[in-house]
């Protein structure tokens, strides 16, 4: 949400009154200015909120690009080529697969 905020995206939860209040005592918190604010490069924050604005207005026009959702997309039913294909995409370890 802090990311979003910086990008001009507080909109997004314009519609949920709870949601900013929420936010702020959050904000409010010594862990968040632990975790987060103390993190901040604040030399960002100008370029963030420009191309937020940018993206923000194309996101209200309905017109952030043609790709569909990642949910959307065909799976693809290609099974792996061969073994070693499928180890170098695994995340088990290679011995997890001999014999």
């Amino acid at each position: 949400m802090v990311r979003l905020t910086h990008l001009q995206m507080g909109w997004l939860w314009d519609s949920r009154p709870r949601v900013p209040e929420w936010f702020e005592r959050i904000q409010a918190r010594p862990s968040f200015k632990a975790g987060i604010g103390d993190w901040l490069n604040e030399k960002y924050l100008p370029l963030m909120a420009e191309k937020g604005s940018e993206a923000a207005e194309a996101a209200r026009d309905g017109g952030l690009g043609t790709a569909p959702h990642p949910s959307r997309r065909p799976l693809s039913r290609r099974p792996p080529q061969d073994e070693e294909f499928f180890l170098t995409r695994s995340f088990l370890p290679p011995q997890a697969f001999s014999s």
